[in-house]
């Protein structure tokens, strides 16, 4: 069985729609980062009952580089996976626990205008008792 949940609260006070910087917390044997907000990088979609969402909105966060540091914080760097590459390279990690095994499925959302990528940094970290091979 695992273990019972137990409860944390905090509060953080910040002015409606004023970034404040990020807060970090240990608690026992878990830690949390709050980030008040994720600013995106340009003009919004007009949201209504309907709305599209097509490439021009697929961008990284202006404060993208916050969240991956707080994201490799709170993992206490023990990341399953971790992919270097460029912005349109797109990565999936799936367990088959079944198989005892992962699978990895990387897309390239350019592939049009950059058919090929170069120098793509794969590191992951197989759960106890998998097998790690390439194919």
């Amino acid at each position: 069985m695992g273990r019972e949940a137990c409860g944390y609260e905090e509060t953080v006070e910040g002015a409606r729609g004023e970034a404040t910087p990020a807060v970090r917390r240990e608690y026992r044997v878990g830690r949390v980062c709050y980030l008040s907000e994720l600013a995106f990088d340009g003009e919004l979609p007009e949201f209504g009952a309907y709305f599209g969402v097509d490439s021009r909105f697929w961008r990284k966060p202006a404060n993208a580089d916050d969240l991956i540091r707080a994201i490799h914080w709170a993992a206490g760097g023990r990341l399953a996976l971790e992919v270097e590459g460029p912005d349109f390279l797109v990565a999936n990690l799936v367990w088959q626990p079944g198989r005892r095994r992962a699978v990895l499925h990387l897309l390239n959302y350019d592939a049009a205008r950059t058919p090929a990528l170069d120098n793509v940094a794969v590191r992951w970290q197989a759960p106890e008792g998998a097998e790690r091979r390439l194919p």
